[in-house]
């Protein structure tokens, strides 16, 4: 099938500064090379520097998984990624209860698996199954099949059929330096 799956770590959405750390938006700059996805493995744990908006309605993804531990420090996930996913529609799966401060007026829409989130995706086939790694709960969901066209990475100077991923990889990172204003 066609299934798309984004996972970015913890790529920022905001420029956020904490007495530690400082935040660029950087999910605004490479949304549109994503493009719409089925699966989204939410940035940063969900916290309040990652899911713009923008990239919530670029992505549009129909599941996202939150990795996230119960009870945490930081309380991800914050409001913000939580309500940009679902005003897109997106269902989403926690791997703990969080922050059921934020995920609980979401009813039906936010699935708390308190284990592992496990994706299976059929090499053929129209669909894919969101489960426990204990198989207590499952759901089934279509392959988006008309996702909106991806921007190139060549919009980033690179050449996408080069034999050498390190060059792609380079390419990539000058480019991101170059937007945080590090190059």
């Amino acid at each position: 099938g066609d299934f798309v799956y984004s996972t970015c770590g913890d790529l920022s959405g905001n420029e956020y500064k904490s007495s530690d750390f400082y935040y660029h938006d950087i999910e605004s700059q490479v949304a549109t090379m994503m493009g719409e996805v089925d699966l989204y493995h939410v940035n940063h744990h969900g916290s309040k520097s990652a899911t713009n908006s923008k990239w919530a309605k670029t992505l549009k993804p129909t599941v996202s998984v939150f990795s996230c531990g119960k009870d945490s420090e930081y309380g991800h996930p914050s409001a913000a990624p939580l309500e940009n996913l679902n005003s897109v529609g997106s269902e989403m799966y926690l791997t703990n209860d969080c922050n059921s401060a934020n995920t609980d007026q979401y009813g039906s829409k936010v699935h708390i698996m308190n284990d592992d989130v496990v994706v299976t995706v059929p090499s053929s086939g129209s669909t894919f199954t969101v489960a426990n790694s204990s198989g207590g709960s499952s759901k089934k969901y279509n392959i988006k099949t008309s996702k909106s066209k991806r921007d190139s990475c060549k919009k980033l100077g690179v050449d996408a059929d080069a034999d050498d991923d390190s060059e792609k990889d380079v390419s990539i990172l000058s480019y991101l330096l170059e937007l945080l204003g590090l190059k």
